[in-house]
């Protein structure tokens, strides 16, 4: 083997520049910020890291595939161990993103028209406008008696920082974290208990409501799902619309899915 070739092989890999767009939407997740704030002291075993959380391990190990694509954490193997530490240069340019230079256009950033639905490599994504000012729709997503109303058939809702997500829909029990902004934001992780390819943390959905008018707009953004659920998720997420009616006033009758 020639010298230059050997210096080749001998030469370290250099890991891609962390994207700071892909950095925050991953840290939007609250169990992906605890995760971040565990290893920021130093490297951290994935079954170390799986004891701080109440979810399951499979659901912290998709939060840390997470964090490792975004370019948050390093993973390294050690015998049958895997190892994650924080990369401090993803963390840098998260805090330097705000300071990067944006171009500006004139007028307020463009939104997505309510009624709209997209489905991405990235997320899905929904919107309605609800003849309803926000803080008359909030306790819609959080309260448990109203949340049925419009979809499940039982809830256990804790709506708090870090408190529970429990929503049985015909017999699927989902369950996740909640943390919450009244009136203005809900963000909870959706698994199903019991399921490998969907587990209980495994993605996130975020509803946002801004006030148009006398009226809501509500945008609901559902990440981390598996290709194949998402599909299946946005025929689910049609159910804004009985959210609208229930918060308006009326009655959206059974839930299909939930008597399915």
């Amino acid at each position: 083997m020639t010298p230059g070739a050997w210096a080749a092989r001998r030469a370290p890999v250099t890991e891609p520049p962390p994207d700071p767009d892909a950095l925050l939407r991953a840290l939007a997740e609250p169990q992906r910020r605890r995760i971040v704030q565990l290893v920021g002291d130093g490297e951290l075993p994935a079954g170390a890291i799986a004891d701080q959380f109440a979810i399951t391990p499979q659901a912290v190990s998709q939060h840390l595939r997470v964090l490792k694509d975004a370019g948050l954490l390093r993973e390294r193997r050690d015998g049958t161990r895997r190892l994650y530490a924080l990369r401090p240069e993803a963390i840098a340019s998260v805090q330097a993103f705000p300071r990067r230079p944006v171009a500006v256009v004139a007028g307020p950033p463009a939104r997505r028209r309510p009624g709209r639905r997209e489905v991405s490599d990235d997320a899905l994504t929904t919107s309605l406008r609800i003849a309803a000012a926000p803080d008359a729709v909030f306790p819609y997503l959080t309260d448990p008696k109203l949340l049925v109303r419009w979809m499940g058939d039982w809830a256990d809702l804790v709506p708090e920082p870090g408190g529970t997500y429990a929503v049985d829909i015909g017999g699927v029990p989902v369950r996740g974290l909640v943390e919450v902004d009244p009136p203005r934001r809900v963000v909870f992780t959706w698994g199903v208990a019991g399921r490998d390819d969907l587990p209980v943390g495994g993605s996130t959905v975020e509803i946002t409501l801004r006030p148009d008018g006398a009226a809501a707009v509500v945008e609901l953004v559902h990440r981390d799902l598996p290709p194949e659920e998402r599909p299946k998720h946005a025929a689910g997420w049609d159910h804004l619309p009985r959210l609208a009616t229930a918060a308006g006033g009326g009655d959206p009758g059974p839930d299909p899915w939930a008597t399915a």
